[in-house]
Formats: C-alpha cells, sequence, structure tokens
C-alpha cells in the first residue's frame, strides 16, 4: 500500500511541469487570437469610419449645391425688385432701397459661408482621398541613355589613344552592340583586336581581326588586320598559320605599307 502510494505521488510530481507549461501554452494562444480579434474589430470600424465620413462629405456638398441654388435665386428676386421698383416718394424709395441693401448684405454674407463651406468640403475630400490611396509603387530605374554613335565612337577612340584600355574596350563594344551596322564598325573591331592583342589575348585579337577581314573585305582596316592576326599567329607559335596568312596579305595588298611589313616577317620565317 505504501509502495502504491509513493508510486501515485512521483507520477503527479513529474507530470506537474509538462501541466503548467501546457496551461501557459494555452494562455498565451488564448492572448494571441484575442489579440488578433481586436486588430481586426479595429480594421472594421476604421472602414466603418471612413465610409461613414464619405457619406458625410457627400451630403455636405449636397447642402452646398442647394445652398448655392437657393442664394442665386435670392439674387435674381432682388435684381428683379430693384429692376421693377417704381416708388411715388422719395421715402418709399429711401426704405425699400434700405431693405434691398440689408437683403443684399445677407446674400453677400451667404456666399461668404458658401465658400468657406466649399472650401472645407474640398479639404476632407482630400484627406479621404489621401487615406483611401492604395501606397506608392517603387519608382522604376530610368533606362540608360545611349549616345549617339559618332559621340560613343569618339569616346572610345579618345580613351583608346590614352591607353584607357578597359574604358575604350568596352566603349567599343558597346558600339557595336548598339550601332552594328555603324560607319564605323569595322573600325572598332580591328581597335578590340588591338586592345586585345596588347593584353596578350591572342586568340581573342585573331577573332576580332578575323571580323574585319571577312565582313570587310575592301575596307580600310583591312590590309592591317591581315598583318595584325598574322603577328597574333606567331606569337601563338603558329608558324605556317602566320606565312599563309602574309602571303595574303602581300597577294591581296601588294602595294601597302602592310604588305612590306609582311615580307619582312617571311624572310624570317624562311
Amino acid at each position: 500500500m505504501k509502495r502504491l502510494t509513493l508510486f501515485v505521488v512521483l507520477t503527479l510530481a513529474l507530470s506537474a511541469p509538462s501541466w503548467a507549461v501546457s496551461k501557459e501554452m494555452a494562455q498565451l494562444m488564448q492572448m494571441v487570437q484575442t489579440l488578433s480579434d481586436q486588430v481586426r474589430d479595429l480594421n472594421n470600424r476604421m472602414t466603418e469610419r471612413l465610409g461613414a465620413m464619405s457619406q458625410l462629405v457627400d451630403k455636405a456638398a449636397d447642402s452646398n449645391n442647394r445652398l448655392q441654388a437657393s442664394i442665386e435665386t435670392m439674387q435674381h428676386t432682388l435684381q428683379t425688385a430693384m429692376a421693377s421698383q417704381n416708388l411715388s416718394t422719395n421715402q418709399r424709395i429711401d426704405a425699400q432701397g434700405t431693405r434691398l441693401q440689408a437683403v443684399s448684405d445677407n446674400i453677400e454674407d451667404l456666399r461668404a459661408r458658401q465658400a468657406k463651406l466649399s472650401e472645407q468640403i474640398a479639404q476632407i475630400r482630400q484627406m479621404l482621398e489621401t487615406l483611401q490611396a492604395p501606397p506608392p509603387q517603387p519608382a522604376q530605374p530610368a533606362a540608360p541613355v545611349i549616345p549617339p554613335a559618332p559621340v560613343l565612337y569618339q569616346s572610345a577612340l579618345n580613351d583608346f589613344t590614352s591607353s584607357k584600355k578597359d574604358a575604350a574596350l568596352s566603349e567599343f563594344q558597346d558600339y557595336l552592340k548598339n550601332y552594328p551596322d555603324g560607319d564605323r564598325a569595322e573600325n572598332c573591331y580591328y581597335y578590340i583586336g588591338e586592345i586585345l592583342f596588347s593584353m596578350g589575348k591572342y586568340k581573342d585579337a585573331v577573332d576580332a581581326y578575323d571580323k574585319v577581314i571577312i565582313d570587310y573585305p575592301k575596307g580600310n582596316k583591312t590590309a592591317a588586320a591581315h598583318l595584325r592576326k598574322g603577328e597574333a599567329l606567331l606569337e601563338m607559335k603558329m608558324r605556317p598559320q602566320a606565312r599563309r596568312e602574309f602571303q595574303a596579305l602581300v597577294q591581296r595588298f601588294p602595294r601597302t605599307e602592310e604588305a612590306q611589313r609582311a615580307k619582312e616577317h617571311l624572310r624570317s620565317l624562311q
């Protein structure tokens, strides 16, 4: 019997912390649910109040319009009465004129009130539109402005002559990307080859020179492209290919300075 009693006491003691934790979790969940219900009720009340304010503004606007119509009617009646006034004595004229002046003053006062009311209605409408407007969208980044072809080419050439290789290479490539059929496309390919050659990227330089040779067979840079391609092939230890390139240059452009330099390379290759 004592053992059974001890077992029950130990079981209750061990389960007590777990029960306490479960109770705290239940209380916390209840508090979160209560807070969520309060936020939802607050949003509903805010929506209802905004709707009520919109209705009040609309009613105020209608009342303002009716007041404006009443003022115009009164003014028209006053003008008609003043036009048809034909009193027999100066006293009656003065008395009637005084009354008419009082009515006119009242009309001016009503106009001032009506103008102030219109201003207040406009302010309330603007406030409601601000509250009900969707959040502003993030601005889209502006598209980069592409310079005209002559400006872009001249900038690239200036950087090339100033030994700003990376900037010049990027600008020549931009020219070919945006103006692939431009008047200076041939020169861009050639100068790209020159920059790559100076960087030791001989294979890429050969590809650039080939664009000049193949796409512009009668261009002003074709002979120079043949020569520089042959020299790039020499740097790559491709002597037979370099010899064929020099021979093609001498055959196609025999009277050029590039052909004379090609002949010198051919003599050194014998």
